[in-house]
């Protein structure tokens, strides 16, 4: 077989010289094996995974090479990267890789990277890995009204303007509750902001409303809108427009 240098350094051997008449000698040989540089071999595998919005010192791939040489430098490995995505990750000199900036797994859900193992020779191996992006639920970021005016004489249940969320997780969806509803005069139902009470008592055309908006896996966003309510002057005065106008009373005497 092969002489290899790590398993064996040198050889003994005698080497023996017979004439015709059988008379011989021998001289003692030794043979020394030289050491060549072998390449190293990356062990690792060639997946992985991180959650999105991992912190960036979270390690994401364990690098791990062997390499056929003991003794230095042949035997010194250095880490490297290249690939698609080499430019979104370090690799330190243990071979710990770990993202620049945390993942985000609407805007990619896997990486391609290449680990490269180099010895002391400057010969190397490379592996293929793919790190997987795992989604993680992130809440709503804002709450958007369609319509934020609503007239003074609106009927009880009328619609203000519908509701919806801005959520980094595209497909996620949202229920509406209010924490504030400016005295009972606003209600939430079927996703739109309503009028739940005679706006009659109203002295001031400007109104605040605070909405908190939940999404399938119970995280919140809350966000305070601001309301105008049109065709009323200070002091609860209902101006009329050119059209026909009609002013409804609540339960009880009413006073105009």
């Amino acid at each position: 077989g092969l002489a290899d240098y790590e398993a064996r350094s040198s050889y003994s051997i005698n080497v023996v010289a017979t004439d015709g008449g059988s008379l011989s000698n021998s001289q003692a040989v030794t043979i020394g094996v030289t050491d060549v540089n072998e390449a190293p071999t990356v062990s690792s595998g060639g997946t992985a995974s991180v959650a999105e919005n991992a912190a960036t010192s979270t390690v994401v791939y364990q690098a791990t090479a062997t390499d056929p040489d003991t003794t230095a430098p042949n035997s010194a490995i250095t880490w490297s990267l290249s690939g698609t995505d080499a430019a979104a990750f370090s690799i330190d000199a243990s071979g710990q890789v770990t993202l620049n900036n945390s993942a985000d797994y609407e805007a990619g859900n896997s990486y391609s990277i290449n680990v490269v193992a180099t010895d002391g020779g400057t010969l190397l191996d490379s592996k293929a890995v793919t790190v997987s992006v795992t989604n993680v639920n992130e809440a709503p970021t804002d709450i958007l009204l369609s319509n934020a005016s609503i007239a003074g004489a609106s009927a009880l249940g009328a619609v203000v303007g519908a509701l919806s969320t801005i959520d980094p997780d595209a497909s996620d969806t949202a229920t509406f509750a209010l924490t504030d509803d400016a005295g009972g005069l606003f209600a939430i139902s079927g996703g739109n902001l309503v009028v739940a009470n005679s706006l009659s008592s109203v002295t001031s055309a400007t109104q605040q409303v605070t909405v908190r908006a939940t999404d399938a896996n119970g995280l919140t966003f809350d966000r305070t809108l601001t309301l105008t309510v049109t065709g009323i002057t200070a002091g609860g005065t209902f101006l009329g427009d050119a059209n026909d106008n009609t002013l409804n009373g609540t339960d009880g005497n009413d006073i105009f």
